[in-house]
């Protein structure tokens, strides 16, 4: 079905990803031409918010591939992973700059994506690596943006909504931080451990499982 993609982002942890270009989608629709101050830069309205959608769009649907490869379909709720191994994964998917080896340390695991970073790696990083970081970016700058327009223009319902959902999903981490972390049990034997390369490990065992099945039957 045509809207399965849509229905199943809606119905994982993965909705947040969308909020920035549902965000700056609602800035092109609810604001007229003006200009938009970014502090080092002045520039039209307009055209900022549909390149900026664009690039929350593709970013958006990176990180989801990407963090449903390192978390599952499930998410980072059901099974959770270590800030390193996320990063180091990130990297290794991102860019095929395989740095699955380096220590769970991230200024290690930095240090070993510049040595091995080559030119053959530069398509992705500008096409896969670009989009990621800038809808980043642009994930906080929005919120700037959306309170903006919600205290200039009282009545807008839609531009709040939007502000507390990314409010929300910004501040959760950082405050949650500060308070004991809990682990499912039936997952923390997996927080270093990748839910693809888990997936490929249970793919290998079927297979060895089926030849000796063939073997003995």
């Amino acid at each position: 079905m045509v809207f399965n993609p849509v229905f199943n982002s809606l119905n994982s942890d993965y909705v947040f990803l969308y909020l920035p270009v549902v965000s700056y989608g609602y800035l092109i629709s609810a604001t007229d031409s003006h200009l938009v101050d970014l502090w080092i830069i002045t520039v039209q309205s307009n055209p900022f918010y549909q390149i900026a959608a664009l690039i929350c769009l593709i970013g958006g649907l990176i990180y989801h591939k990407v963090f449903e490869l390192i978390f599952g379909k499930s998410g980072p709720s059901n099974n959770p992973k270590k800030t390193s191994v996320v990063l180091k994964h990130m990297i290794t998917l991102v860019l095929y700059c395989d740095v699955r080896d380096a220590d769970n340390d991230i200024i290690d695991i930095l240090e070993k994506a510049t040595q091995r970073f080559r030119l053959k790696h530069v398509p992705r990083f500008v096409f896969f690596g670009g989009p990621a970081l800038g809808m980043f970016l642009l994930t906080y700058l929005v919120v700037v943006l959306l309170y903006r327009v919600v205290v200039n223009s009282p009545g807008s319902y839609l531009g709040l909504a939007l502000l507390i959902a990314l409010g929300i999903g910004l501040l959760q981490p950082r405050i949650w931080a500060f308070f004991p972390n809990y682990v499912p049990p039936e997952s923390a034997s997996h927080l270093w451990t990748p839910e693809y390369i888990r997936g490929e490990t249970k793919a290998e065992k079927k297979a060895a499982q089926r030849r000796l099945d063939d073997e003995w039957n």
